[in-house]
């Protein structure tokens, strides 16, 4: 096993692209890549580096430097580490992001309301982590997102309305989550959406009817919500592409569902 080291981070000072994902890294993030203020490519995925996402890098050896540094970046992949700790809000300054992906590591804490600063982001994965809190309102702010993956975390609270505003959303994955109240009505206005799941959480209320504009889903999930009930709107039904639908038979009625449980 190798560890990343100070001669590596000045080979790589010049460089666009890091590409060092599935080579057998440990260690934690070296602090000096605060320094490559030019690189548009981060990609340490599938190591085991260990420690926290560093929210202050050294430049020269000073205070100076940052995550924030990196203003160039716009794919930052950590995927498949042992990471621990909080997302840093510096993340939130990193203004030309598109990609971002911290799953399936170890992080907890909350979501930073600073996330909904990136407005060129259009892939935010968190899912298999231990994330907590409920999600900001900020994320709503995230217009260019086109895919969004939460699952598998510890999230709580409303599904904001505000989610509503992402019009360019096609894949909103929420399962294996605590979220409560009612699913917003908003998320009927996400007409490129074709993937929605929302199950394994804590859910309340009925389906919106507002979901059968979504003319494109392929995908909808809601089963697991116990106090989630009532009748199936018939809008829903009449989707042309929904290839599956998978909703609780005990407290639904419905004449289309796809798989009941």
């Amino acid at each position: 096993p190798t560890s990343p080291h100070k001669w590596i981070m000045l080979y790589l000072r010049h460089k666009e692209t890091i590409w060092l994902n599935n080579n057998f890294l440990n260690g934690t993030i070296p602090l000096e890549l605060g320094n490559l203020n030019s690189v548009d490519v981060i990609d340490f995925s599938k190591n085991s580096l260990t420690g926290k996402i560093p929210d202050t890098f050294s430049r020269t050896y000073n205070n100076n430097g940052g995550i924030g540094h990196l203003t160039t970046i716009t794919y930052l992949n950590l995927a498949e580490n042992s990471i621990s700790g909080s997302i840093p809000t510096q993340l939130g300054t990193l203004q030309s992001l598109e990609e971002l992906h911290l799953q399936k590591n170890s992080l907890t804490g909350v979501l930073p309301e600073e996330m909904g600063r990136l407005a060129q982001l259009t892939d935010l994965h968190l899912f298999d982590n231990y994330l907590t809190g409920s999600l900001p309102k900020s994320s709503g702010d995230l217009n260019h997102l086109i895919e969004f993956d939460l699952s598998r975390n510890a999230i709580k609270g409303p599904i904001p309305a505000s989610f509503g505003q992402l019009s360019n959303l096609e894949a909103l994955r929420l399962h294996d989550n605590r979220f409560e109240n009612t699913i917003p009505s908003e998320l009927g206005l996400l007409v490129n959406l074709t993937s929605l799941l929302l199950y394994e959480n804590s859910l309340t209320g009925t389906i919106p009817a507002t979901l059968g504009n979504l003319e494109d889903l392929i995908l909808l999930k809601v089963n697991g919500n116990q106090d989630l009930r009532g009748d199936m709107p018939s809008s829903i039904c009449q989707l042309q592409y929904l290839e599956e639908f998978l909703m609780d038979c005990n407290v639904f009625k419905c004449t289309c569902c796809d798989t009941c449980v």
